[in-house]
């Protein structure tokens, strides 16, 4: 199952990651870690841009 999650979402993941780790952030949100990943490394072409 596909969930979207919303700008606000990904805004805390970005800031969260500035002191937490990838495992940690996505237990926190309850987001996947591969997704936190994904949003932390921007620059690749399958991930979040803000």
């Amino acid at each position: 199952m596909k969930r979207r999650i919303g700008i606000e979402t990904i805004k805390q993941i970005k800031y969260l990651l500035k002191s937490y780790n990838v495992k940690q952030v996505a237990k926190q949100t309850g987001v996947g870690p591969v997704l936190v990943r994904n949003i932390r490394d921007s620059s690749k072409k399958n991930s979040y841009k803000l």
